[in-house]
């Protein structure tokens, strides 16, 4: 199917390609070349194959139909095959005519092929038409004038046309040899007789000329052109021919009387009656006339002030030939400088980096050469100049005023900025500084920077240093001493600093004062300090010599003229049993408490200059009742006691027994605490109990829940019970209570066997979330309430056994009355044996195979799968076995087994015995004599026969017999005893001959031994030949021949009789040909026809046309169809083709191929003559035993059942070597053959 496939593309590429040719103009030439090239492939020493052409137009590849008629046109023709080699053809070419190429091309990529090739032509491809063999030893035969044809090799360059004329290649086994002679076509092409045309100058470039420039004209020629005129740049040129007459030059040197542009020329020649004239060069060539220098502009970039360099653009035109070289150089200079200097110009535009004068130079393509000078005047480099000044110089407290002075002698000055400190001209360039005219103020010594800009941004920095500005006043530190309260005199010392211009005033006064008031008031201070004794503010002046001021305050607050006082109270005056605390209450005069002390007992003022215990705040905490002493004194020196007494604290802790719990046992109910308190003041105001073990300070901070007596608890755990006398003092006891279960039992199942299993499966229960032990275990099949196990249920201890799937429950009971249950579902116990379903078909007798069809049910999923031929056993199968197949064939008669077995270990066999496959013919037994001899017009009774067979035992009533006796007519007759087995077996034919004497007369003596044969005029019709073996390896598909079978040759055949009235045709060469008989019987019937010469011919292939236009005859098929093929028009058997592709007999490659010359293949005739007897109803029968052949893989796929057929059918045969060659091509005595055998068919099936 794929050689089918890649055939029926290559035909509609073609088709595609030609559809898309669009016809032109012919062209006129001098000269009709013959040429040649492969019509179709015919080897030595025998063989051939069909094959394609194309052709060029120069710019398209397009396909050729017919070599006789080669458009106007074609530049270059060649062959195509119809078969590629792996990754395409290789083909060989000249696109210049000066150097060669070849080239491999895909196929499917056959649009690559190059169009514009001056010569073009295969050189390899697949020489065994679908083996992939390349071919060897290549000649090419050509011509390089259109005259002389020679061959070689190798094609040169410069050839007209080129064929691939010599090859050897292997196929089928067999070496083989293009025969060229037989193979070649001679085809005419248009050529013109002006070749290759050239124009060039001798000038730096080929393609420009200036004044003084020589321009050649040169071309090629075939031999037959004579005395070419030749004109050049408008005016007849002389011209030389040289290597024979075959290459020509003329020459013209151009000065300023010819016009500028593309310089033209002629070539004027006589081609036979008519003048053909050319104008343009074969390979683009032209030559561009230029007498005129370039035109230079030149514009400057800017012509404003800049201190970058300047660009100079400049734009050099050239309408002729165009601008080729530019260039520029610094100063005044002349073209000549230029030719060795200069630098090149990058864009349209070079950098001037400094004033001055600047050239620029062009030279056109031509040669011819200009210059533009240009002055550059406005770039600026030079910074302006500064010069600063400040006033005043001496000390001053006002701002400073600095003068600049800014000049600048070129672009002139653009901007003055000044910044404090020392900056850059980058910081004053980005923006940074302060812009003035020419003065600035500033109010602090320091650096200044003044910067300076002209209009091109060439800047300048100059830096002043101000040191006189004073803007700062004195500083004043004021101290007193001493600094704690004191009841005398307080020093105040004042520490005067001036770091610029110097203190030159010092003045004090009492209360807070400004400035101004000391102009004319205060008290001068002449030391560093002076004493006060009144508590209040004190004011301090200084002024410096820049005339700044300065006031300094300071508050003296620690003169104190009283003492201090303290009170002493409880904090409460009920019962505590925690330290009591003293209230102290401190009446201080101002300076602060210094020391704060208390002591137990009465205690004097100077008991505390050594004892007593320091505390801070307003209460210390005694521990016991007496009476207490407080003792303070403050930062000014008085000193003070005063005394209390305490009576009423109590520390002793109430006593908590032991609690008493009821019940005292596993219980999952509540449970009942009663708790007895006793205290030694029997005051108990407090009783509280609480979950945790808790501290006594948890309930005093409100935790716990009070009670009297008892309380009741819920759940196992600590707890806490607290008691609390009226002083205060708390107790706690913690207990705790643990026999409390409410848990319900969790109860886990797990089976001891997870996989799926045939054997019984043990569920072990763990019971867990219980505090009191398991008192009772039960279980029981299905899925159970609670109350089911009060009277029902299986005891177990741990775990139980189960033997089926399905829900099991188990109930737990804990001491303390904690019921549960578990549910467990089983679904692993399978103890089901699989089972396998075993059918054959067919059941009834057959001779071919046997399939046997296993299926298996089975409820959990197989691990294993075997079979075996013959009768086994489970046992077998544990360590032999086959894979198991859904289907399997069996071709001869016994027992096959087959086994499976389960996850779970269920295992199983199955046997089934085949008995129905029959390979044994039916036997047929003749009744009475084989012979029998009889006389003319005396009664006949056939005696019949008997027929047995192994399987179906008698089958004499489904004998059948063929033949007649006509006991009227004298003759020998045959009567044929066929039958057939119901597996298709067909018996061995009997044949009873039966001889009819002709009745004795007067005088008559015929010979008892001969029968007589009917003659020409005795009025009967002539025979039929019967089914005969003609052997076909006589002739093997025109292209291969094979020595006849000398095991099976062919049955010698009586040629028919004559029809009435018609004398024997006259062919002169089938005489003794092994079918003679079918081919006279065929050309009698008028079906067949021989050459006008008297001959047949036999050996000649048949063509698909031939054979379609045999076959309908033979059908007598009514004319019909409308389908019409591109290559069918026309053809003398268009109407039998439509008439066949109607009737479903044969199909086109495509739509529109049919290929009705191409040599039809034994495949393709085999595909027609089933095609053939479907269409007339006869049926060839299921196929049971397909030939195989050597070469069956070679058979394509869309032919390989009607091959099998009608093989089967003995309508077509292979060869001895084993081979059916379905691509070898079928003769004309083959055709006869198989022709008869298909006419036999037919009239045996009606």
């Amino acid at each position: 199917m794929a050689k089918r496939a890649f055939i029926i593309l290559a035909l509609i590429v073609s088709l595609l390609l030609s559809g898309l040719f669009i016809p032109v103009k012919d062209q006129a030439s001098a000269f009709q070349m013959q040429a040649e090239t492969i019509g179709s492939i015919q080897y030595d020493p025998r063989g051939g194959g069909g094959i394609l052409h194309y052709y060029s137009d120069g710019k398209t590849v397009k396909y050729l139909a017919n070599l006789n008629n080669v458009p106007a046109d074609a530049k270059w023709v060649t062959f195509m095959p119809l078969e590629s080699l792996h990754g395409g053809n290789e083909f060989y070419f000249s696109l210049d005519g000066i150097t060669t190429e070849r080239k491999q091309i895909d196929f499917t990529y056959y649009s690559e092929l190059p169009a514009e090739a001056r010569w073009f032509t295969i050189s390899n491809f697949d020489g065994a038409f679908g083996e992939k063999k390349a071919i060897h030893n290549q000649q090419y035969t050509y011509s390089v004038d259109g005259v002389n044809v020679l061959s070689g090799p190798e094609v040169p360059a410069n050839a007209l046309w080129t064929t691939l004329s010599h090859y050897t290649t292997t196929w089928g086994g067999e070496d083989k040899t293009l025969n060229y002679v037989n193979s070649r076509v001679p085809y005419k092409m248009n050529v013109d007789l002006v070749q290759d045309v050239s124009i060039h100058s001798d000038g730096l470039n080929p393609i420009y000329a200036k004044e003084g420039t020589e321009v050649t004209l040169s071309f090629t020629s075939l031999p037959l052109l004579q005395n070419p005129i030749v004109t050049l740049a408008g005016q007849t040129v002389p011209v030389v021919s040289t290597a024979g007459g075959v290459e020509w030059k003329g020459h013209v040197t151009l000065n300023a009387l010819h016009s500028e542009g593309e310089v033209p020329f002629t070539i004027t020649y006589q081609d036979d009656a008519d003048t053909k004239t050319v104008m343009a060069t074969t390979d683009g060539s032209s030559v561009i006339f230029d007498r005129t220098p370039p035109e230079i502009d030149l514009a400057l970039s800017t012509t404003d002030w800049t201190k970058d360099s300047v660009a100079v653009r400049g734009q050099a035109r050239d309408t002729g030939s165009g601008v080729e070289i530019q260039k520029w150089e610094q100063g005044i200079k002349d073209a000549s400088y230029f030719r060795n200097n200069g630098n090149s110009v990058a864009g349209d535009a070079f950098q001037a980096g400094s004033n001055g004068w600047y050239t620029w130079y062009a030279k056109d393509c031509a040669g011819n050469e200009a210059v533009r000078t240009i002055e550059i005047q406005n770039i600026d480099r030079m910074p302006p100049s500064l010069i600063l000044e400040s006033a005043p110089k001496g000390w001053t407290s006002a701002p400073v005023q600095i003068s600049v002075s800014a000049e600048d002698i070129g672009s002139g000055v653009k901007v003055v900025k000044w910044t404090p400190g020392k900056q850059s001209e980058s910081f004053f360039q980005n923006g940074g500084g302060t812009a003035i005219t020419n003065t600035f103020e500033v109010t602090s010594n320091g650096i200044y920077t003044v910067y300076a800009e002209d209009q091109m941004g060439n800047g300048v920095t100059e830096e002043i240093m101000i040191q006189n500005l004073d803007t700062r006043p004195p500083d004043i530190r004021l101290t007193s001493s001493p600094i704690l309260p004191t009841q005398g005199e307080v020093m105040i010392t004042a520490d005067f600093s001036d770091d610029d211009s110097g203190v030159e005033t010092r003045k004090w006064s009492k209360g807070q004062r400004e400035a101004d008031y000391f102009l004319n008031a205060g008290t001068e201070l002449n030391g560093a300090s002076f004493m006060v004794d009144d508590n209040g503010f004190y004011t301090v002046y200084a002024k410096d010599h820049a005339g700044n001021e300065h006031v300094q305050s300071i508050e003296i607050s620690n003169i104190y003229k009283i003492g201090s006082s303290v009170k002493l109270s409880l904090a409460s005056s009920d019962w505590a049993s925690k330290p009591m605390d003293v209230q102290v209450e401190v009446t201080d005069n101002g300076s602060g408490i210094a020391v704060q002390k208390w002591a137990a007992g009465h205690q004097p003022v100077a008991y505390f200059n050594t004892g007593g215990t320091p505390f801070a705040g307003t209460s210390f905490s005694v521990n016991d009742n007496g009476e207490y002493s407080v003792y303070i004194k403050d930062n000014a020196g008085y000193e003070e006691v005063a005394t209390i007494k305490v009576v009423n604290l109590d520390t002793e802790k109430p006593i908590i027994a032991d609690p008493v719990l009821l019940p005292n046992t596993w219980t999952n109910g509540e449970v009942s605490v009663t708790v007895t308190v006793q205290d030694n003041s029997d005051i108990i105001s407090m009783q509280k109990w609480s979950e945790g073990e808790q501290t006594e300070a948890f309930f005093r901070n409100g935790g716990g829940t009070a009670f009297s007596g008892g309380f009741i608890v819920h759940d196992n755990g600590a707890y806490t019970v607290y008691a609390e006398d009226a002083a205060g003092n708390g107790a706690v006891r913690t207990f705790y209570v643990s026999t409390i279960d409410k848990e319900i039992p969790d109860i886990q199942l797990r089976s001891s066997i997870e996989q799926p299993t045939n054997q019984n499966v043990t569920v072990t229960a763990d019971v867990y979330n219980t505090r009191s032990p398991i008192v009772t275990m039960k279980w029981a099949s299905g899925e159970r309430a609670l109350s089911y196990f009060e009277t029902e249920g299986h005891n177990f201890n741990q775990s139980f056994e189960v033997e089926l799937n399905g829900w099991y429950t188990v109930y737990a009971e804990s001491a303390a009355g904690n019921k549960g249950i578990g549910i467990m579902e089983i679904k692993n116990i399978y103890k089901e044996v699989p089972v396998i379903q075993l059918t054959s078909s067919p059941s009834v007798p057959t001779q071919g195979v046997v399939t046997v069809t296993a299926s298996v049910y089975a409820p959990i999923p197989l691990i294993e799968r075997k079979l075996a031929m013959g009768q086994k056993e489970t046992a077998y199968f544990h360590t032999e076995g086959d894979a198991w197949t859904e289907q399997l064939e069996i071709f001869e008669n016994g027992w096959v087994s087959y086994y499976v077995r389960d996850q779970a270990g269920n295992e199983t066999v199955k046997q089934l015995e085949i008995t129905n496959i029959d390979h044994e013919k039916p036997v047929i037994t003749l009744l009475g004599e084989s012979v029998i001899i009889l006389t003319q017009h005396t009664a006949f009774m056939d005696p019949g026969a008997t027929a047995h067979d192994n399987l179906d035992g008698d089958l004499t009533n489904r004998i059948q017999v063929t033949g007649k006796v006509d006991v009227a007519t004298a003759g020998e007759y045959r009567l044929r005893y066929s039958v057939t087995d119901r597996a298709g077996n067909e018996a061995e034919e009997a044949i009873r001959t039966v001889i009819v004497r002709p009745r004795q007369e007067e005088g008559g003596h015929p010979n008892p031994s001969e029968p007589s044969s009917p003659s020409p005029d005795s009025g009967s019709s002539p025979s039929v030949p019967p089914v005969i073996d003609k052997e076909e390896q006589k002739e093997a598909s025109g292209s291969k021949e094979f020595p006849p079978d000398p095991e099976d040759p062919p049955a010698k055949v009586q040629p028919p009789q004559p029809l009435l009235g018609m004398e024997m045709p006259a062919i002169t060469d089938i005489s003794g040909h092994w079918a003679e008989p079918e081919i006279r019987w065929l050309y009698e019937k008028g079906l067949l026809q021989g050459y006008p010469d008297g001959t047949f011919r036999p050996k000649q292939p048949v063509t698909r046309a031939e054979f379609i236009t045999l076959l309908v005859r033979c059908l007598e098929l009514e004319e019909q169809g409308s389908i019409k093929f591109s290559d069918t028009a026309g053809h003398w058997a268009d109407q039998a083709i439509r008439t066949a592709v109607a009737n479903g007999l044969a199909e086109g490659y495509s739509n529109l191929v049919f290929g009705p010359n191409d040599r039809i293949t034994r495949e393709q005739m085999a595909v027609m003559l089933a095609r053939a007897s479907q269409l007339t109803g006869v049926s060839f029968g299921t196929v049971t035993d397909k030939p195989s052949f050597k070469d069956q893989d070679s058979i394509s796929v869309w032919a390989v059942d009607q091959v099998s057929a009608v093989v089967e059918s003995k309508l077509l045969k292979g060869y001895p070597d084993g081979r059916f060659l379905p691509q070898g091509f079928a003769t004309r005595a083959e055709t006869a053959a198989v022709i008869y055998r298909l006419m036999e068919l037919l009239e045996r099936d009606e």
